[in-house]
């Protein structure tokens, strides 16, 4: 890889370690089979020292805004076994649910489709464009249902309930410590095929997705259940839209909207999120019927003398069988079409002018992608003032101390593509999830905000890109 602010020095010139990213995920999933082809994790060398103990080398940089702490867990594949709140990659989950509201879905769904008839950049107040350019504010607008003046709204339940459909939320009907997670071998829901709440056996169990879920009493360490659908306040919701959702607040209403967001107490890993868009694609494709991702097709046995056990066993841990898709055609195809055009004119554009120019970019159709950028207090601190704040325990506003937290500069990008030029189904799905690094020479965040540089699309457009044989190399 190459980017044009390295000038035709090594990647990660400017960044420290010389590392464009502290950490990397990526999965790679086939639409039509399900099949898992690709779990990729790595961290930066001082990162890897974070959490593998006894503590980081002196060639580190030290100002860091929280404590390092041994963390064997986090040393194992990223792509599987880390989650992170999932910013605006939950959009088309959203959008799905809005397309096919009892009330609305219809309206929207037809303007949509007859707009897509018209060649050329979706427009600003139709939900593609809203899509192309990650209008959340917009988004949180039809989540709250402005269009009845947030009066009588279930939307934020219908876009939990549509999680589902995507593979999210598995577990978390009842409070579990496994709430959103799935099994990564045979693609198997946590409690499928259980007695008594067992996981069934011979499964890994990794985290996946959960949207609008909430740990019982409160209380984080307390096994996550789906938040009960509530009547919200209208006047607070109002009040919220008013400050353009940026600055709510109001007890259940403001948990909500932060899942809204794509942040409070949601997760995904990138294994989840390539899940979710391997859902979608499979709609869009016209798929009646899918297979959830997977690493294992199936066990043989040797049948013999005493194999009454063996065979019982081989039949019981096969492959998940195939489910109806729960998502709707049309929407799906409304969806992916806005996707398509944000690395055309939407979020995504500069990260595809880093790996194409800007005339491929712009006529690009092979591709339709979604940025995720959860918000970072530190966005706007630099590494000497952190250390200055948190290295001497002078935090004491709620801002400050949010400073000092352990949240990390992560962004998120997660796209279907097309393999067959001849083909126009959509074949592969990549999710990739990052995390930021910081600049050496300023102490600032690499890539601030949802529109400055994302690696992880970059990184995802690089692999989707030889993949499809766009660009040359090997793609393994």
């Amino acid at each position: 890889m190459t980017r044009n602010e390295d000038s035709g020095h090594p990647l990660g010139n400017k960044l420290l370690e010389r590392a464009m990213v502290r950490m990397a995920a990526v999965a790679v999933i086939d639409v039509e089979s399900g099949r898992i082809e690709a779990l990729a994790g790595a961290l930066s060398p001082c990162t890897r020292q974070e959490y593998d103990g006894p503590g980081r080398s002196k060639s580190c940089d030290k100002r860091l805004p929280y404590v390092p702490r041994y963390r064997p867990d986090a040393l194992l594949n990223t792509a599987v076994f880390f989650d992170a709140m999932p910013g605006s990659v939950i959009k088309p989950i959203m959008a799905e649910a809005f397309l096919t509201d009892p009330e609305v879905g219809a309206r929207w769904l037809a303007a949509e489709r007859a707009a897509m008839r018209t060649p050329g950049t979706p427009s600003l107040d139709s939900m593609r464009g809203q899509l192309m350019r990650s209008n959340s504010a917009r988004f949180l607008d039809r989540m709250f249902c402005a269009d009845t003046s947030f009066a009588h709204c279930t939307r934020p339940w219908r876009v939990q309930a549509m999680a589902a459909g995507f593979g999210w939320n598995d577990g978390c009907v009842s409070p579990r410590e496994d709430c959103g997670k799935r099994d990564l071998l045979f693609g198997r829901a946590v409690d499928a095929g259980a007695e008594s709440g067992r996981v069934t056996p011979l499964a890994t169990i990794v985290p996946y997705g959960r949207l609008l879920s909430e740990p019982l009493g409160g209380k984080m360490e307390a096994p996550f259940h789906l938040r009960p659908a509530v009547v919200l306040d209208p006047a607070k919701v109002r009040s919220c839209a008013d400050e353009k959702w940026e600055k709510c607040g109001g007890g259940v209403v403001v948990d909500v909207v932060a899942e809204g967001w794509g942040q409070g107490h949601a997760r995904a890993s990138a294994l989840g999120v390539a899940g979710m868009m391997a859902s979608l694609a499979a709609a869009a494709n016209g798929q009646s019927e899918l297979r959830e991702p997977h690493l294992v097709a199936g066990l043989r046995g040797v049948a013999g003398e005493g194999s009454t056990t063996l065979e019982s066993a081989v039949s019981r841990f096969g492959l998940a069988e195939a489910q109806p898709s729960r998502l709707s055609h049309d929407a799906a195809e409304v969806i992916l079409s806005g996707l398509s055009y944000g690395h055309r004119a939407g979020t995504s554009r500069l990260a595809c002018e880093q790996v194409f120019d800007a005339k491929t970019c712009k006529d690009m159709d092979w591709i339709a992608g979604k940025t995720g950028t959860p918000t970072f207090p530190n966005d706007d601190r630099s590494l000497d003032e952190l250390w200055r704040l948190c290295g001497k325990g002078a935090a004491r506003s709620k801002s400050e101390i949010a400073a000092c937290g352990p949240l990390r500069p992560y962004k998120w990008y997660v796209a279907a593509y097309r393999t067959d030029r001849n083909d126009p189904r959509w074949t592969k799905v990549i999710g990739v999830l990052t995390e930021r690094n910081w600049i050496k020479d300023t102490g600032r965040i690499h890539g601030a905000g949802d529109h400055g540089p994302n690696p992880a699309a970059e990184i995802a457009m690089q692999i989707a890109g030889r993949n499809a044989g766009y660009i040359a190399g090997d793609s393994r």
